[in-house]
Formats: C-alpha cells, sequence, structure tokens
C-alpha cells in the first residue's frame, strides 16, 4: 500500500471542494511532536497513537500521519473537513483563522472541560456527518456506517477526548443521529 503522500495534491483538490482554505501536512513536523508530547503528558492521548493513528485539524490545517493510505485519508478527511469548515463559521464566515481560537475555546472549555463539554461532542457529531456521507456515497452498508459511528462515540466520549460526554450519551445520541441520516 502506498503513502496518501503520493496522492496529496488529488486529495487536497477534493477537500478543497468542501473548504478552499484547507492545508494538508503529515505529524512529521515539529509541531505536531511537542503538541503529541503536551498531549501525553497531560494525559489526554498516547504520544505513538497522537501521532501515527489520529488526524488532527487546526483551522485550515489538516495533519495526518504519512503512513496512512489514500483511502485512510479520504475517510477521516470527509470528518476533518467539516472542522475546517465549522473553524469557518465560528469565524463568521471570513476564515478558519479567524474561527479558530473562538472554536477552541468552544470544542475545550463549554460549558465544561470534562464530562459535559457539550460543544465539543456536538461539533465531533456534525463532523461525523461529514464521514458517513463519505461512507454512503463510496457504497458502505447501513451496518458499517453505524460501526463507524458507534467507534466515533466511543472515541468522544474516551480520555483521548478528555470524556466530552458519558459514554453511554455519546453512543445514544452517534447512533439516533446516524439513523436519521440513514432514515432508519
Amino acid at each position: 500500500m502506498s503513502s496518501w503522500l503520493e496522492h496529496k495534491e488529488e486529495i487536497l483538490s477534493t477537500f478543497q471542494l468542501i473548504d478552499p482554505s484547507v492545508i494538508l501536512t503529515t505529524k512529521d513536523g515539529w509541531f505536531w511532536k511537542v503538541l503529541g508530547k503536551i498531549l501525553a503528558f497531560l494525559h489526554a492521548t498516547n504520544y505513538i497513537e497522537f501521532i501515527n493513528s489520529y488526524a488532527t485539524t487546526l483551522g485550515p490545517v489538516q495533519a495526518y500521519p504519512s503512513s496512512w493510505t489514500m483511502e485512510q485519508v479520504l475517510n477521516v478527511g470527509s470528518h476533518e473537513c467539516r472542522h475546517t469548515r465549522q473553524c469557518r463559521y465560528f469565524g463568521f464566515g471570513i476564515s478558519p483563522w479567524v474561527g479558530l481560537p473562538f472554536m477552541a475555546v468552544a470544542y475545550l472549555l463549554l460549558p465544561l472541560p470534562i464530562l459535559f463539554a457539550w460543544c465539543r461532542y456536538r461539533l465531533e457529531l456534525d463532523a461525523d456527518k461529514g464521514r458517513w456521507q463519505y461512507l454512503w456515497n463510496t457504497g458502505s452498508t447501513d451496518e458499517e456506517i453505524l460501526e463507524t459511528a458507534k467507534f466515533c462515540a466511543t472515541q468522544v466520549s474516551s480520555k483521548s477526548y478528555l470524556f466530552s460526554v458519558p459514554k453511554v450519551w455519546a453512543l445514544w445520541g452517534f447512533d439516533r443521529a446516524t439513523r436519521k441520516f440513514l432514515g432508519l
């Protein structure tokens, strides 16, 4: 399997249809390594997992592990592109850079940083709808889309997302939204 980097321009042009400001990079740079160390120090995630297993979006910048395939980036990227659009909305439609500080406050702190981070939960739920649409467009079954949503709900309620909401709440909310999306 080849790295997504061999298809970077093709992926970028696809993502820029969702938001023209998208910038793609790998998690090989010093910034992402420092951020991973900080998150590991705070016990929010495992450093190796952060670098090798997670995509991360900050405003228009989307960082992916360089070892991922094109399919992995397209799958997760549809979720990450929604985060870029969310940043743009928080920036009054001007730019994701303008919205990044406002979204960061909402995402990280409102109404509480842990166990009742309703904004983080809602932003992740909204972003995952982009992934469901991608999966549906590429021929995934309803069951596969439901499983993807369940996985995301489990992640959103885990330490990786600072236990944004209780797991039962996340599972219920994602399942309900996915079933509505699928017309079930």
